[in-house]
């Protein structure tokens, strides 16, 4: 059996703690994730912006500082599988439930390394990422367009 189909087949049984945060945030997240890639320089723009009241910055804050307490050192690289103790981190992909009030979160590290050799490209970056989820955990995982700010005419 593939690891597709022993995916599906155990779907909804978890077998480890991580297995089970995953369930419990596909389940607060309906189905929807926002995918956010944030830097070093990201990282405190965001958090002042969090201390300021700014809404959707603050679980992201808060899911990153929990990474970097408990998961920072044990943790690979999503795209090569380097040890980010080792590498240090590049860029950190953050999925998160599309809602006002997400209280679960996932977070990727992907090393200077691959970020270079992706061009430092957020949009390349961001690509290699949903490649693992979709080998990972979520093998139909599709993008939903951004809302257009302007409407147009036909």
């Amino acid at each position: 059996m593939g690891a597709t189909k022993r995916r599906r087949a155990t779907a909804g049984r978890p077998h480890s703690e991580s297995d089970a945060g995953l369930l419990e945030l596909h389940a607060e997240a309906g189905g929807v994730l926002r995918l956010t890639l944030v830097t070093r320089d990201d990282l405190l723009a965001r958090a002042v912006a969090a201390l300021a009241g700014d809404g959707a910055a603050a679980p992201l804050v808060l899911a990153v500082g929990a990474w970097l307490e408990q998961a920072a050192r044990s943790q690979t690289c999503t795209i090569c599988d380097r040890p980010l103790a080792e590498t240090g981190v590049g860029v950190l992909a953050v999925l998160l439930p599309e809602r006002d009030d997400p209280t679960r979160a996932m977070v990727l590290g992907v090393c200077p390394t691959c970020c270079a050799e992706h061009g430092n490209d957020a949009g390349r970056i961001e690509a290699a990422v949903l490649a693992f989820l979709r080998r990972s955990w979520w093998p139909d995982l599709r993008l939903i367009a951004p809302p257009c700010d302007q409407a147009g005419r036909a």
